[in-house]
């Protein structure tokens, strides 16, 4: 997916980001971290 054409990113997950990626979206991408339960 082009990430380029977002203003910005919502990502829901429990997986680590890595490093590139939240380089490449600065401070476009906001990181949910659903709980376990």
């Amino acid at each position: 997916m082009d990430l380029s054409s977002f203003k910005a990113v919502l990502w829901v997950t429990r997986r680590e980001i890595s490093a590139s990626v939240w380089e490449q979206l600065k401070e476009r991408l906001v990181a949910y971290r659903p709980p376990l339960e």
